[in-house]
């Protein structure tokens, strides 16, 4: 800046740093008196202010990020960050929060019912549940649509079995729970099936099989934002699976022959990640290579988690009467063991050879 330019930008008296005067002021001027500037040449872009008697205070560049200048009760302003009383506070909603943008909280709505939610509103938590009206769907649901209105119930009534690959409409937070009513019918809810979107599928304790919910029985999914999470469950009834002749094997060469007549129980009942089977089944048939063990396959297609032994085995060996045995379940295995207490073959046998028995095990 130019000194011509310097003293036509001042309306007061003026003394330059070596004592020379300057013009006087412009008649009217409010200021008064003389500054006297000692700190040198102007700095460029640098505000100069007087402060009472002292010498000429010459604050900081204009251009410093992220200061303001600030008054004080001394009458020596300086630069400085934003502090709190810099900020208005008054009623409106410029500054606040939102998906968009960091911000302000809104004002509170002084309602202690209400908490502030992830879109920046102030809403009311729900305490309650959405219940429907009772659905009937069977066979395979992909994506089903459940009605998900805030935390909602689902009561089940189906006329035959089901399996709910995934539920839509769910979001972080959100509660679901599906009651079974039918009478006797089962639903099925598989683990990250891949014939649900990602978001709606389920996320279960147990994943090598599906999770079953028989009559009188629920489970309870959260939602986490990712997909739905098993956050409690009851199977209900026991749960008898429907007769395949290829459940029923033996070791090496050995055949076993087992007809639906011949089931006389069959069960499992699944809670957390242990399942429990009964059997009691007899007049079987043995024949081939004769070998060591009857195998009975798991319910429900799980796999057995942690070696499991159980001497709750009963048998008839070819019509022979009841004589105690054990059965057992390797690590990794899907199916059950039955075995005398010598680990002796069992003898061929036409409808004759029967067994009962019951494990519980851990299954991943």
């Amino acid at each position: 800046m130019s000194r011509r330019s310097q003293r036509s930008a001042r309306p007061f008296n003026y003394v330059g740093p070596r004592g020379e005067a300057g013009p006087a002021g412009p008649a009217g001027a409010d200021a008064s008196g003389d500054v006297t500037h000692t700190a040198g040449a102007l700095t460029a872009n640098a505000v100069a202010l007087g402060n009472g008697g002292a010498d000429l205070k010459v604050l900081g560049s204009l251009g410093t990020t992220v200061q303001v200048l600030h008054g004080n009760a001394a009458g020596a302003p300086s630069f400085g960050t934003v502090v709190e009383g810099d900020i208005t506070l008054a009623d409106v909603a410029t500054l606040d929060v939102s998906t968009a943008k960091h911000g302000l909280v809104p004002k509170a709505p002084n309602d202690a019912a209400k908490f502030l939610n992830g879109l920046g509103a102030w809403a009311a938590v729900q305490t309650t549940y959405t219940v429907p009206a009772a659905k009937t769907d069977t066979g395979n649901q992909n994506d089903y649509a459940a009605g998900i209105s805030g935390h909602t119930m689902t009561r089940w009534a189906g006329a035959a079995d089901a399996t709910f690959t995934g539920v839509a409409g769910g979001s972080a937070g959100l509660v679901w729970v599906f009651k079974n009513t039918s009478t006797g019918k089962v639903a099925y809810f598989p683990h990250q099936s891949g014939s649900s979107s990602a978001a709606n599928r389920f996320r279960n304790t147990v994943t090598s099989g599906a999770t079953p919910v028989a009559q009188g029985g629920y489970a309870v999914y959260q939602h986490d934002g990712t997909d739905w999470q098993l956050v409690a469950h009851q199977q209900g009834l026991a749960i008898t699976p429907t007769f395949a002749a290829g459940d029923f094997t033996a070791s090496g060469s050995m055949t076993w022959t087992v007809d639906a007549g011949d089931i006389v129980s069959y069960t499992m009942h699944l809670q957390g990640s242990v399942l429990h089977v009964i059997f009691d089944i007899i007049t079987t048939t043995v024949g081939g290579t004769l070998s060591n063990n009857l195998r009975v396959k798991l319910p429900g297609g799980f796999t057995n988690q942690i070696y499991a032994l159980s001497v709750s085995l009963n048998y008839s060996d070819n019509g022979s009467g009841n004589t105690a045995g054990f059965v057992q379940v390797g690590a990794g295995n899907t199916y059950i063991e039955c075995y005398k207490f010598n680990v002796a073959n069992w003898s061929a046998a036409t409808n004759a050879t029967g067994v009962y028995g019951e494990i519980f095990l851990q299954v991943s």
